[in-house]
């Protein structure tokens, strides 16, 4: 719907694999149904370290040239955040690098960033991404979230003065207090010189 219906121009690709094949490798996905079926136009851009994932969490790629070659030849135009893998160190097939810049360059035609006149806009109001009037809200909607299985012995609710051990590997690892995309789990493991930037 998003593709046919709503004209998406970008699409991003998921970290999952469906059966054993991730979906920054899978050309039946991305060529065959998208491009073909769908008739998808568009910039298919990797999710964040998508494209080292082939390397490192999915092994199926040697190396990032293999990783980039399996990316592109499924039909991943852009590697996010940085062109760790799609490096001009290690040569790739000039058909494929053909097609993922026409893409990218056929999108910005669309979007006037090629124009002559075309500037970027600078400035402008800081965006405010932790208002204080939308603390409480939040909190709330994080607290109704959480569902408890089961409760069979009542040990829910706790009383008051009850003490609760937190044990295990990751008991005082502060990370594994965070969702994955905050940014201290997200980038910030690339980046350990920086502040984790909000308080555990």
């Amino acid at each position: 719907m998003a593709v046919r219906e709503g004209g998406a121009r970008s699409v991003m690709p998921a970290y999952n694999d469906v059966d054993g094949l991730p979906a920054h490798a899978h050309a039946e996905l991305l060529t065959q149904l998208l491009r073909a079926q769908w008739q998808f136009t568009g910039a298919v851009v990797s999710d964040y370290y998508g494209v080292s994932l082939l390397e490192e969490a999915h092994r199926i790629a040697d190396g990032e040239g293999c990783a980039a070659r399996l990316a592109l030849a499924a039909g991943v135009d852009v590697e996010l955040p940085a062109t760790r893998c799609f490096n001009p160190a290690d040569p790739l097939p000039e058909e494929l690098l053909d097609r993922a810049a026409l893409s990218v360059l056929l999108q910005k035609c669309e979007l006037g960033l090629l124009d002559p006149d075309w500037e970027p806009v600078m400035g402008g109001e800081p965006v405010d991404l932790n208002p204080r009037h939308m603390r409480e809200p939040a909190r709330n909607i994080a607290e109704e979230s959480v569902v408890l299985l089961a409760n069979e012995s009542g040990a829910l609710p706790l009383s008051d003065g009850t003490r609760i051990a937190v044990v295990g590997s990751l008991a005082d690892e502060q990370a594994a207090m965070l969702g994955c995309y905050t940014f201290p789990r997200h980038a910030g493991v690339r980046h350990p010189e920086l502040p984790t930037g909000v308080e555990v």
